[in-house]
């Protein structure tokens, strides 16, 4: 028997997220073992007047790009998607990788030629079209969590399907407390970090461009950036880097340490220059995600938690960085504090403003 929640998932996701109009094109981006929520947007789509295309990758194949292939083929597989988007209004993207070591073999270089090939597809999509990613649930993705599948079940859907426009007007209230103004500092556990956001923008993460939402999030100014700052939580570019710790000086990572895979780190940041500035701070506010899932999409929305993100910046922030990438790291706030024009606004994950 199908899990209604599937179903409302899907008319959330086509309906409200992207409001996809009759007539208007559709790519669908998803993994071959996601075909329960795929197909079920793909009706939805169907359903609205829409045009879908399924854009279908297997694991394997994902995987034999990236072992047999050059960075001449990347370059070309890439322009082969960036063309097929430009005919596109609508980005549907379902991720949920079974593996988490798929790549764990493959040359770093090789990661970091194919992030960079596929970074002008990724900047033609945030920029001009209408997109939401999510993923779906797998057993992998669950013991990665620490959960039984029923479980992290129970986690993705309640973290998807919230009252998105009671949500949104939370976020807006934190938002009214933090915009137009200067200094932030931010301090925990081998963390001070300062940087300034004066003249940029808030925006949200109200369940639109990501399912789950429940972010707020803002660009740097991308030379203010002066400290130091340990991350809990690993990213996984390719693959896992954990126990991450970043030096700053006016704006750019001049010290960079990672626990595990260093010389994962060291291509990342070395990607472009883009890489070695933040263009994102962002704030984890769905209060569904109470605990980490190994998923950067769901746990920069954790709860109490803060994510830096090196790479580009969104354009509706006013951020100016460039980058072939996008990279959050996230810090759990539990036990630090934020500052905001040097009042104290969040102590130990508890927010002293905006309720």
């Amino acid at each position: 028997m199908e899990d209604k929640r599937l179903e409302e998932l899907a008319r959330t996701i086509v309906n409200y997220s992207t409001k996809v109009k009759k007539g208007e094109k559709v790519w669908i981006e998803s993994y071959s073992h996601t075909e329960k929520l795929t197909r079920a947007i793909y009706r939805e789509v169907l359903k609205v007047g829409g045009i879908p295309t399924l854009s279908t990758e297997f694991e394997a194949t994902e995987l034999d790009v990236l072992k047999y292939g050059q960075e001449k083929q990347f370059r070309e597989l890439a322009e082969i998607k960036l063309e097929n988007l430009k005919e596109r209004a609508v980005f549907i993207g379902i991720g949920g990788r079974k593996n988490n070591h798929l790549l764990d073999g493959i040359d770093e270089k090789k990661i970091a030629q194919k992030s960079k090939a596929d970074g002008a597809s990724l900047n033609y999509r945030v920029q001009n079209m209408k997109w939401c990613i999510t993923r779906f649930p797998n057993k992998e993705m669950a013991k990665r969590a620490g959960m039984s599948l029923k479980s992290f079940e129970n986690l993705y859907y309640s973290s998807c399907l919230l009252d998105w426009e009671e949500e949104s007007r939370k976020y807006d209230n934190l938002i009214g407390v933090l915009e137009n103004k200067d200094k932030i500092k931010i301090l925990g556990k081998n963390t001070e970090l300062n940087f300034s956001i004066k003249g940029r923008k808030f925006c949200k993460s109200e369940g639109k461009r990501n399912m789950p939402g429940g972010e707020i999030y803002t660009a740097p100014v991308e030379d203010s950036v002066n400290g130091f700052i340990e991350f809990d939580y690993p990213v996984l570019w390719g693959k896992e880097i954990g126990g991450i710790f970043l030096k700053f000086k006016e704006g750019k990572v001049f010290e960079a340490r990672a626990k595990k895979n260093q010389a994962g780190l060291d291509k990342l940041i070395s990607l472009d220059e883009g890489t070695k500035r933040i263009g994102e701070w962002g704030i984890g506010l769905n209060p569904a995600i109470v605990q980490y899932t190994g998923d950067t999409l769901f746990d920069e929305k954790m709860c109490k938690t803060i994510h830096l993100a090196l790479g580009t910046s969104h354009l509706n922030t006013g951020g100016k960085n460039k980058s072939a990438t996008h990279e959050d790291i996230i810090k759990n706030m539990s036990a630090g504090e934020i500052y905001v024009d040097n009042k104290l606004v969040m102590k130990n994950g508890v927010w002293l403003i905006g309720k």
